[in-house]
Formats: structure tokens, C-alpha cells, sequence
């Protein structure tokens, strides 16, 4: 008997399913939001391969999935080609759980907890594709859009909500349109924040890292395209098998197409195993070329397992026989937890299988890899774990590594390949040497330790010594055999400097092994001489430029002084500055004692000594000082022809306020420059004359006086060099006076005098009995000239400035009295009887001005060339008048013949020089021209003017050129204007009435010569045309010919 009717059962039955169907939701709801909360911050690398894994799942029987990612600035957009959605796995989705369909399939994965990491992406994910609804026959409806919504996933019960909406929309869809194909693509897009497109974009840069490796791992995963529309990046991954030549080797070849890059080729060379359930990667570029896979994770379940890479090898490890940690960031490995045992068993048992087949292909091929440095590295963390089991794990795993590993032949040193288990096998640094030299690797102490090593020991190369180090330390840090100890280098240093000394001592300081120079000869002094410590001094005052300049004069004096860099490596007994200006004085004394004191032959010092001494002196504590050194040492340096280089060597801090380092070598160098300068002639005084002056104004007085006076080093008025002593100063005298002594005593009076320039440098220049003066000079000359009875003609230029009415006069006339009285006579008995005479012609002219011009051309050195030229020019306009008398007298016959021959035509003949001699001219008809060469020097051409140049070719038809040669005629008849009848010249005369064509060229390339403005090179000014005697020789035509020819124009 029922107790409620059938419709109130009905009610209950359904509110307890919504009971239980809203617990089962809300237990999905909970397991959602704790997974997202998990979510950390490697989850948005995780999610990416979550999908691919998903995708790799619904490819399609029989083929490799193809899959295209979209990035764009709100939304991440991951699609597939695989098999469409059923609706077990689309519910599963929206749930979050394992679909129906995979739970006894051999898949990786399928929309499991894993996907949670996604929503790193976004919690709002859109789907568009198709849903399987059966499968005999087969039939699809789109879905479109279908929102999966978590943005509420902290808030259970409208979570609760949004999830059975969720549902519900999935029931509704197989009530959609029904079709026999589902879309092409299958699409999940993900609404991006900011914060969620960079998550988004690393994800999509570690895919791109890691793709070559997935899809060499994945046969369900064919290609892969990536567009990334916020960084304009579009790349496409597809794959190919590549042939090996090497045994068991593979190669899945990666054709990577980037946009805008074109195709590269990326291999990924493998073993295969496990019926292909297994692959490692090795860290090859080629067959033979090692790399290192960097940061790269080197455990794979078909995608890569993003954690704490405990198990740090350069081989990439995949199997499908794995199990994996949840998270997916490790392979399951023994640790107290019954329930994983069987599954680490199982992992360790793989792996050991892996690693043996690696382990026999890299004994049977390694030793052809090169750069095999780069896979040595085992990175096994061995400690710390919590776990005892754990531990004990990695120790053994690591042992089983480092024991093959120390067989296999990867060390290269000095051309060899060397396993460490090789009885001469190399030697690495030393842990505490390795990480002191990593730890400064700014100073680049391998490249300065290098050299000592190798020279040591068998060494690995330079570029890997430090790598190797830390991986045999890594190896076997107990192995002390392996290691090289920094002592047994120092000791190899102590006997072979090389070129890295001093980093190699400051770095012994710097390790903390200062004791080694006591025992050991490691410091250089500054010759490079290895010492120990206490033979050395420290010279710091003496400064490297000090040093060199010192070095250069007397290199003994350096040997003693420590190296100057190395100088602060250990505390050394000082050397100061006054210590070395004892030894320079004693240097320069020596000096002066092997050249001055030589009583054979005393001479100045010189050459490389002398010019190293110049470079000392001319260093200064005040660069810009007003010492006499500062002034003299440019002069000295001119003199030598040296080029000044004055060094700046401040003042040591500890020495003497007045403290000169320079002052007695430098009074040694002016007194040896004193002795050359007084070897120069008066050429290099004109040369050197204004730093003369200046070197001698200093060189005076204070340190210089016990020997300035000593050496000719004062100019006279000429230039030559004299001791002061031997010279006197020009009082004034004045420039005729020296010119009269010169002329009268035949000496040269400026060579007693000393140049004016000089004059204040002497003190007793300023006594009388140091001094010429006007009256002095004149005194020696009138008596010398008195002694040789007035008969040199230097008198009469005496006489006549005597003579003068001027106060100068006055002046000669006091100076020169006797000779002023005397003058009259003086003058006469000077002249010869001949010159005498001559005077008397000119003075019979009473021509006082032409006198006086005659008189300064007799003056003049080329008098007589001037008297040759002119009576050459009076023969010239002499000569140039008679030819134009005897052109005149041939045109005046030519005219008469014209009229002559004219007459009754009509035809006037005129005489125009315009061009022409004459013009005919008649009534009604143009001019004609003609023009008349007579040549009575030469039977050769006749010349014409421009002007008659430009004429004839501007009427070429109406101008005539003749050419009458009177070259043999009889001149007296022309001087007698004797007249001569036609037939007497008939055949001397030689006609053209063409010039003017003959000419119309050159007249064109004249004119063209012509152009030009002010900047262009061309003709200018007058020139003539010359007419040789052939033109008229091949155009014959006489004089009458030439009549009938014009009479004819006129007709």
C-alpha cells in the first residue's frame, strides 16, 4: 500500500537527483578551485603543453595532429585538426575530469587536472568546433561559441550555477542541427588581461624553445604554427626523418619557417629504445658536434616535465613508460611513500635501461665528438634531500654517471684526447684555485694562471680549464691526483716569468699566499730581473716618467729600483729623490771629467748621452714655470735639433720645499752647450739669432758666472762669434763711417763691434775703452789716409758730404777738418789727365742737367750695358725709319701703275690705311682693296695686321694681296727717289686675290681663341698673320692678271 500517490514520488525522485546531481557538482566545483589556486609560476609553461598533450590525444587514426596557435592582444587562441569533441569529453571539460573514453586507452592525457593550468590564460574559455554525437552512423552538431565560465571559482555556489548551466547548454547541443562532417578545426580562445597576454607570450617563447624536442618526441604531433600578433611573429615547426650515417643514431629534422627569415633546419639527433616508447636526445648539432642543451628540461613524458631539474645531464630523457609526479615536474623516484613504490621501481628500471644503451653508443662514438666539454657536465644533486630514500637514490645515480664518465675520452690537451681514468691523463685546478679565479673573472686570472699551468703540467685547453675544473670537482672532488695545486705553479713561475707576471703575482697576493716571495724569486726590478724581496728597493718618488728619463742617462742606477707595478705587492726599503740627484751629479761629474778634463783633446760631450740629458732637463715639477731652465731648455733643444718635450714630473709630496732635483746637471748642460755654440758660424747666428740672445741674456750671472765670459758665444754686427772681451760696442757711429774704414784700412769694422742686440749681456761694454765712437772711427780713417798721401778715391764721397750745407755737414765736416780744408787740392790731384778731359766736353755743353744724369749713370754698377742699349736703340729707330722709307717709295710706284693702268675706267685709286694701302673705287660698284708687302731683307713671308687680317677675310672677294720683292734692288736709287718703270720690278711683283678665302679659317680659330671671361685662360692683346711664299707660289698670278681681274668687278 503506497503512502504517497505516484505524482508526490515522482517530485521526490526528481529533487533527490538535483540533490545529487548539485553534491556532484559542487564536488568538481572544490576540485577546480583548489587546482587553480595551485597555480604557480611556472603553470603558464605548464598549460601550453597541456593542450598540445590534448590535442596530440584527438589526433586522428592513423595521422599526427596539426595544431595552430593564435596570440592577439585580448585573446590566446589554441586550435587544433583532431578529432572532434564527443559529448562525454566535452561534459568532462566543463567538469574537469578524465573523459569515459580514455580511461582504459593509452593516451597521455585528456582534459584531466593538468588542464587546470590553463587558466593562467584566462577562466573564461570559448569553444568552437564540433561534438560527435554518433558513431554509426557518424554525426556531428557545431558548437559555436560555447562559454566554459570560472571567473566565479571562489565563490562555490555561483560557481555551482555557472557549471550546471554549463551542462545543460551541453545536453542542449544534441538537440542542435545534425551534420556528416564536423569543422575542420577544433578552437579554445582565452580572453586575455594584460598581466595574462605576458603569461601568454612567455608560454608561447619557451614553445618555441622547446618545440624541436616535442615533436621529436611525439608521433601523434605533426606540425605546429605560432602567430603572434602582438610581437609580429608567425612561426611554423614541421618534421621530417633525416638520414644517420652513424649506427643506431636517428635524426628528426625540425624545418623551422619564421616570417620575414626564411627556413631553418633544426636536428634533433636521438636513440630509440622500448619499441620506441623511449628516446634520448643527445646534445649533438651534427653527427659529431656537441652543444649544450641549456636550459632545457632533460626529462620528458612526450612533453617536458617543468621543475627543479634534480637530474642535470646534457641528454634529453623521454618515455612513454614513465610516470610522472602531479604536478608534472619530475619522474616518481623512491621516497617514503609506499604508494609510489611500485612506480619508482618502474621509473628507475626505465631509466637504467636508457641510460645503458646511451652509455654503450657514447664508448663506441664519443671519441669522434668534438666539444664534448659541453655534454661532461653532471649537475645530480645528490644532498640535501628530506627524503633518506631520495637521497640515497640521486647518490647512486650520480656514482653510476661519474664512473662512466671518467672512462669515456672528452678531455682534449695539446692535441690529445684524454679519459680521466688514463694512467697520463691531465690535470684541472684545484677547487679553492678554480672558484678563486671564477670569482674574479673580471681580472681574467685564467689568461695570466694559464701559461704557468701549462708549463707545469698536462693541462685541458685554456677556454675549457676552468669548465673542466669544476666538473672533475664535480666528479670526484676527493681525487687529488685529478687536481693542480697553486704552489706547484708558483714554483714553476719562480724560474719562468712569462708575459702575465705581474697578475700572476698580484693574484698569489690575492689568494693569500704572500709567504711564497720570501721563497721564491718572484719580483722584477725595473730591468726585469727576478728577485726576492729583499734585494729590491722601493723607488715610488721616481715616478715612470722620471724612471725612463734616469734609465736613459744611466741605466746603472736603476737596477735596484722594484718594477713599478709591482712596487705595492710587498713592502721593499725606500728610495727617494735625493738619493738619486747624489747619483746623477756623480754621473754628469764622471762625464765632465772624461771630456772637459782631457788634457790631449778637451771637447764637449754629445750624442745619445747628451740627448738624454736635454730629455731630463727638460722635465719640471711646474710646467709652466719662469725658471731660466724653463726658458733655456726649448733653445737648447732648437739648437740640437730636438724636438721640446717638456714632461710634467710634479714634486714628490715628501721632499724639501726647495728641493731641485735638476739644478747641477742642468748648469753642467748650458756650460757643454757654451762649447758647441762658439763652433757656429755667422749662418746659424742669422738662424738662430733672436734664441741666441735669449739663451745668452740667461745663461749669465747666478751658477753660470764663473764661465759665460769664457766662450764665443757674443755675435758681432756681421754674425760671427767672439768672447766678449774681444769686441766693443758701436757707439753710434754711423753706417758711412763703417763703409769708409772698410774702404780705407780694409777691414771690417762691424767685426769689432758687438752686435746692439748683445751689448747689455757684458758689463764692461758700458766703459769707454769698450766703445767705438764717431769720432774714434774717423780718426783711424783720416790718419790712414793722410799716411797714403790723399790718393784713394773714398776722398772725393768725404769731400762731398763735407760739402754738404745741411747741419749734417756740419758734422762731416768736424769729423774729416783736414781733409774739409784740403779739398780743393785733394780733388784735383785725384783725377787722371784723360778723365780730366772728358770732364771738360761736358762741362763745354753748359748742360748742368744733362751732366748730372750722365754723372749717375757713371754711378751705376751696368753704366755700360745702359750705353749699349742705347745706342742699340738709336740704330733701331734709325733703321725702322729707313724701311718705311723704302715701303713708301714701292707704294708710291704701285699707285702710279694702279692710275696707270685705271685710266678711262672710271676707276679712282685712294690711299686709306684702314687695312689697306689702297682703295679703288668707282660709281655705283663696292670698294676693292689692296694691299702692299714690300720685303727688302728677306725673300720669305709677308705678314699682315689684324686689322688687315680681319679685312680681307670679311671681303674676300674684293681684297688683293701683293708681295714685291726688293730684296736685290738698288737702295741708292731709292735714297735718290730715282723713279722705276713697271717692267724693271714686273717680276718681283707676286699677286693674291684669294687671301681672304685662304684665311677664313684661321680667322674662325682665332676668334675662338679669343673667348673666354676673366677666369678662363685664353688669347688676348695683338698679333700678326704670316703669308708664306708658297701661297703665293701656288696660286700664281701676276700683276696685269690681277688688273684685268679688278677691272672686271667694275664692270
Amino acid at each position: 500500500m503506497s503512502i504517497l500517490t505516484n505524482e508526490d514520488l515522482k517530485l521526490r525522485k526528481e529533487e533527490a537527483h538535483k540533490r545529487e546531481l548539485r553534491q556532484n557538482v559542487k564536488s568538481h566545483c572544490t576540485k577546480i578551485r583548489d587546482g587553480i589556486r595551485k597555480n604557480g609560476s611556472t603553470s603558464g609553461n605548464r598549460a601550453i603543453w597541456e593542450l598540445f598533450q590534448n590535442a596530440g590525444d584527438l589526433a586522428k587514426d592513423g595521422s599526427s595532429a596539426e595544431i595552430r596557435i593564435i596570440l592577439n592582444e585580448d585573446t590566446f587562441i589554441f586550435a587544433h585538426k583532431g578529432k572532434s569533441f564527443t559529448y562525454d569529453s566535452l561534459c568532462s571539460l566543463v567538469k574537469q575530469v578524465s573523459s569515459q573514453e580514455k580511461e582504459d586507452d593509452d593516451t597521455v592525457g585528456q582534459y584531466g587536472t593538468g588542464f587546470l593550468t590553463t587558466h593562467k590564460f584566462g577562466r573564461k574559455i570559448v569553444i568552437n568546433g564540433s561534438m560527435l554525437i554518433s558513431e554509426n552512423p557518424m554525426v556531428y552538431v557545431d558548437i559555436d561559441d560555447f562559454l566554459i565560465n570560472r571567473e566565479n571559482f571562489d565563490n562555490i555556489p555561483l560557481f555551482i550555477e555557472d557549471m550546471t548551466a554549463q551542462i545543460m547548454r551541453v545536453h542542449e547541443l544534441m538537440d542542435a542541427e545534425q551534420k556528416h562532417t564536423p569543422k575542420e578545426w577544433t578552437e579554445l580562445s582565452y580572453e586575455l588581461s594584460e598581466e595574462r597576454k605576458i603569461i601568454a607570450q612567455t608560454a608561447i617563447d619557451e614553445a618555441i624553445k622547446l618545440m624541436p624536442y616535442v615533436l621529436t618526441f611525439n608521433a601523434s604531433i605533426g606540425c605546429c604554427t605560432i602567430d603572434d600578433n602582438t610581437r609580429s611573429k608567425s612561426i611554423t615547426f614541421r618534421k621530417k626523418d633525416e638520414f644517420c650515417s652513424v649506427k643506431d643514431l636517428l635524426c628528426k629534422r625540425i624545418m623551422i619557417s619564421e616570417k620575414g627569415k626564411g627556413l631553418e633546419n633544426f636536428d634533433c639527433f636521438y636513440l630509440q629504445m622500448h619499441e620506441g616508447d623511449s628516446r634520448i636526445i643527445l646534445p649533438l648539432k651534427s653527427e659529431t658536434q656537441v652543444c649544450s642543451f641549456g636550459n632545457v628540461p632533460r626529462l620528458f613524458v612526450h612533453f617536458p616535465l617543468i621543475g627543479q631539474n634534480y637530474f642535470g645531464v646534457n641528454f634529453l630523457f623521454h618515455s612513454h613508460r614513465f610516470t610522472p609526479e602531479e604536478p608534472r615536474d619530475n619522474i616518481i623516484v623512491p621516497k617514503d611513500n609506499d604508494a609510489t613504490d611500485k612506480a619508482a621501481i618502474a621509473n628507475k628500471q626505465v631509466l637504467d635501461e636508457m641510460t645503458k644503451v646511451l652509455w654503450n653508443f657514447l664508448e663506441a662514438h664519443v671519441y669522434t665528438w668534438i666539444d664534448t666539454i659541453n655534454m661532461a657536465s653532471l649537475h645530480i644533486k645528490d644532498s640535501g634531500y628530506s627524503e633518506e630514500k631520495t637521497e640515497k637514490y640521486y647518490k647512486e645515480l650520480k656514482a653510476s654517471w661519474v664512473s662512466e664518465f671518467l672512462k669515456l675520452k672528452l678531455i682534449d690537451a695539446k692535441g690529445t684526447r684524454y679519459s680521466m681514468n688514463d694512467e697520463n691523463h691531465p690535470v684541472v685546478l684545484e677547487p679553492s684555485l678554480e672558484a678563486f679565479i671564477s670569482d674574479h673573472e673580471d681580472t681574467d686570472y685564467l689568461s695570466v694562471i694559464y701559461p704557468y699551468a701549462e708549463g707545469t703540467t698536462s693541462v685541458p685547453r685554456k677556454e675549457e680549464l676552468l669548465q673542466w675544473s669544476k666538473i672533475i670537482a664535480e666528479w670526484a672532488p676527493d681525487k687529488t691526483e685529478y687536481f693542480l695545486t697553486l704552489e706547484s705553479i708558483v714554483e714553476y713561475v719562480s724560474s719562468n716569468q712569462g708575459t702575465t707576471l705581474h697578475d700572476m703575482l698580484q693574484m698569489i697576493v690575492e689568494a693569500g699566499h704572500s709567504e711564497f716571495f720570501a721563497e721564491y724569486a718572484l719580483l722584477p726590478n725595473r730591468e726585469g730581473i727576478l728577485m726576492k724581496r729583499g734585494e729590491l728597493r722601493d723607488a715610488k718618488p721616481i715616478v715612470p716618467r722620471l724612471y725612463k728619463l734616469v734609465k736613459d742617462l744611466n741605466c746603472d742606477i736603476c737596477k735596484k729600483f722594484v718594477h713599478e707595478d709591482y712596487a705595492d705587492i710587498i713592502d721593499l726599503t725606500a728610495y727617494d729623490r735625493s738619493n738619486l740627484r747624489e747619483e746623477l751629479n756623480a754621473t754628469i761629474k764622471a762625464k765632465e771629467d772624461d771630456c772637459w778634463n782631457d788634457t790631449d783633446a778637451p771637447t764637449y760631450y754629445e750624442g745619445d748621452f747628451e740627448r738624454h740629458l736635454i730629455a731630463l732637463c727638460s722635465s719640471f715639477t711646474i710646467i709652466e714655470g719662469d725658471s731660466k731652465r724653463h726658458k733655456l731648455m726649448p733653445i737648447i733643444c732648437k739648437f740640437e735639433g730636438i724636438e721640446y718635450c717638456k714632461t710634467h714630473i710634479p714634486a714628490w709630496p715628501d721632499d724639501a720645499v726647495h728641493f731641485d732635483l735638476y739644478r747641477q746637471i742642468f748648469v753642467s748642460l748650458v756650460e757643454n752647450q757654451m762649447m758647441k755654440i762658439q763652433q757656429k758660424d755667422s749662418g746659424w747666428v742669422k738662424e738662430n739669432f733672436e734664441d741666441l740672445r735669449v739663451f745668452v741674456d740667461n745663461a749669465r750671472g747666478d751658477d753660470y758666472k764663473n764661465f759665460c765670459t769664457q766662450y764665443a758665444i757674443y755675435p758681432d754686427m756681421n754674425g760671427e762669434l767672439h768672447k766678449p772681451e774681444e769686441l766693443k760696442r758701436n757707439d753710434e757711429v754711423p753706417d758711412k763711417l763703417f763703409d769708409f774704414y772698410q774702404q780705407v784700412l780694409g777691414e771690417d769694422l762691424k767685426s769689432k763691434c758687438v752686435d746692439e742686440s748683445f751689448a747689455s749681456y757684458y758689463a764692461n761694454f758700458a766703459d769707454d775703452a769698450y766703445k767705438y765712437t764717431a769720432k774714434s772711427v774717423a780718426k783711424e780713417i783720416q790718419n790712414e789716409l793722410s799716411a797714403n798721401h790723399y790718393q784713394d778715391t773714398v776722398l772725393l764721397d768725404i769731400i762731398e758730404l763735407t760739402e754738404d750745407e745741411t747741419d749734417e755737414g756740419l758734422q762731416w765736416r768736424i769729423l774729416f777738418k783736414d781733409i774739409y780744408d784740403q779739398r780743393e787740392s785733394i780733388r784735383y790731384n785725384l783725377g787722371s789727365e784723360s778723365e780730366r778731359k772728358a770732364i771738360n766736353k761736358m762741362l763745354k755743353q753748359k748742360n748742368p742737367v744733362l751732366m748730372e744724369k750722365m754723372a749717375e749713370i757713371s754711378e751705376r754698377i751696368d753704366a755700360n750695358a745702359i750705353l749699349d742699349a742705347l745706342n742699340d736703340t738709336i740704330h733701331s729707330i734709325e733703321h725702322d725709319e729707313y724701311i718705311k722709307r723704302l715701303g713708301a717709295y714701292v707704294e708710291g710706284h704701285i699707285k702710279i701703275y694702279l692710275e696707270e693702268a685705271f685710266a678711262g675706267t672710271g676707276i679712282t685709286v685712294s690711299n686709306q690705311q684702314c687695312g689697306q694701302d689702297f682703295i679703288l673705287s668707282k660709281d655705283g660698284y663696292d670698294d676693292y682693296y689692296i694691299e702692299v708687302k714690300s720685303r727688302w731683307e728677306s725673300d720669305q713671308s709677308v705678314e699682315m695686321t689684324v686689322t688687315q687680317f680681319n679685312l680681307a677675310v670679311e671681303e674676300p672677294e674684293r681684297y688683293a694681296l701683293l708681295s714685291v720683292n726688293m730684296y736685290h734692288f738698288d737702295r741708292l736709287r731709292v735714297e735718290q727717289n730715282d723713279p722705276v718703270a713697271l717692267h724693271e720690278i714686273y717680276s718681283n711683283i707676286k699677286c693674291l686675290d684669294n687671301i681672304g678665302f685662304l684665311e677664313k679659317d684661321l680667322k674662325v680659330r682665332a676668334d675662338e681663341a679669343f673667348k673666354g671671361g676673366e677666369n678662363d685662360i685664353r688669347l688676348d692683346g695683338a698679333y700678326k698673320v704670316r703669308a708664306p711664299q708658297s701661297i703665293f707660289d701656288a696660286n700664281q698670278l701676276d700683276f696685269n692678271g690681277l688688273l684685268g681681274k679688278i677691272i672686271s668687278k667694275f664692270s
